[in-house]
């Protein structure tokens, strides 16, 4: 029973969405614009921003690193003078 509910479902639905589309389209008629330049301009721009990107965040990974470095030297001095 299950089942046949299920299928008459999945119809009504396809039958809503094939009202909703047109079947016959014709592209054709469609002409997109496009302007290659700005396309590769837009897409060298993006590249530039995720370089710059890149380059501050593996800056502030350094830093980050050093502070934890130099964290873990001063608690490993600390440790060994009171084992002193």
């Amino acid at each position: 029973m299950g089942s046949k509910k299920i299928q008459k479902r999945k119809k009504t639905i396809l039958k809503n969405l094939d009202t909703l589309f047109p079947k016959n389209l014709n592209f054709n008629k469609i002409k997109i614009k496009i302007n290659p330049v700005e396309i590769i301009d837009d897409t060298k721009n993006k590249i530039d921003n995720f370089y710059i990107n890149f380059k501050k965040e593996k800056e502030k990974e350094k830093k980050r690193l050093e502070k934890k470095r130099n964290f873990n030297e001063k608690r490993e001095l600390q440790k060994e003078k009171k084992l002193a």
